[in-house]
């Protein structure tokens, strides 16, 4: 376990009084790895809209764990930010003049164990356009833990005084369509609408991760994407992290309510292509306030027919040996008669 993570579990051990040096001592020979997980680790909340995560932890064991404790990894002032938390759960607070932290008594967990808590959140009228990010620790007092990486979860709350819900929508097709040969190209047209309320500010569209050019690569998939002149209106990056590159293409510029926008791609089947492929492009809006009220229809997904290359046949293949082996033969016996 780091430093750092060390000092931040002291400190919030010594709030409520549980000994600074508990969770660190290493005197007991009973080993532990104890997980934590925010599901989801993103929410965008303002004062109509709450939103709820499940602080997950886990034993991994070997032994057991006979008081595990976690919770939120930062003061909330409820002026600005409202928490409230499952009633079922064993949660202490310790109140100051800079907020609340809140604990989470998990109590005895055997190795293999899992125990959760829901914690929900919402802005208040006073909240300022901003995101509040939670290092959600969890620990145990006398057990050593073997890994100290996985004993902190970031959590991060967008949170706004506004509210804008929102409902986008995209589609993909493909042009000219129908299956595509090794080193060809063909273009993806991306409809993004806004059914409304409201109108985001920008709206991100993100292709998954995926590997590109390297057979060998595991997931490779053997396309690649590029821009168009008709990409506009929407914007083009690539984050290239090799063998691997994202796609994101954003639209900067607000879609009213009841309108729609294209932007298209050039999509190029590599000549190493062995198999189809899918490709997934996620719609995210951006701004104060603003959050999609249905989700479902914010992803696109479109099946492209590789053609694999064609092997040559057998009798092709003897033909060409038996071709070779006569050429060597002839240049042989050339190179051995007499002058």
């Amino acid at each position: 376990m780091s430093a750092t993570a060390c000092r931040t579990i002291r400190r919030i051990c010594c709030s409520f009084g549980l000994g600074c040096l508990a969770v660190i001592s290493t005197a007991r020979a009973q080993v532990a790895d104890l997980s934590i997980e925010n599901v989801p680790n993103q929410v965008i909340v303002t004062p109509m809209r709450a939103q709820t995560v499940r602080l997950v932890v886990r034993n991994l064991g070997p032994d057991p764990v006979p008081d595990a404790r976690a919770g939120l990894g930062r003061r909330v002032d409820p002026s600005t930010l409202v928490v409230t938390h499952d009633p079922n759960c064993s949660i202490t607070t310790d109140v100051t003049a800079e907020g609340i932290l809140y604990l989470w008594n998990v109590g005895a967990l055997g190795a293999g164990a899992t125990a959760f808590c829901d914690f929900t959140f919402r802005a208040t009228p006073a909240s300022p356009t901003d995101v509040v990010s939670f290092q959600n620790p969890v620990f145990q007092a006398g057990n050593t833990d073997p890994d100290g990486f996985n004993s902190f979860a970031l959590l991060q709350v967008a949170r706004s005084a506004l509210d804008r819900p929102t409902d986008i929508t995209i589609t993909a097709q493909r042009f000219p369509g129908g299956l595509q040969p090794p080193g060809t190209t063909q273009r993806v047209e991306l409809t993004i609408r806004n059914l409304g309320p409201g109108t985001p500010d920008r709206i991100a569209i993100v292709s998954p991760t995926y590997f590109f050019a390297f057979p060998f690569a595991t997931g490779y998939r053997g396309y690649d994407i590029f821009p168009r002149p008709d990409t506009f209106p929407c914007s083009y990056f690539r984050d290239e992290f090799f063998p691997a590159a994202q796609i994101q293409l954003t639209l900067g510029t607000p879609l009213p309510v009841g309108s729609s926008v294209q932007c298209s791609v050039d999509v190029l089947a590599l000549k190493q292509t062995p198999v189809s492929s899918t490709l997934e492009w996620n719609a995210f809006v951006r701004g104060a306030g603003v959050y999609d009220t249905d989700q479902s229809n914010n992803v696109a997904v479109l099946q492209i027919p590789f053609q694999a290359p064609q092997p040559v046949p057998l009798s092709a293949l003897a033909w060409v040996m038996l071709g070779l082996l006569i050429g060597a033969t002839t240049w042989v016996r050339a190179r051995r008669a007499p002058a």
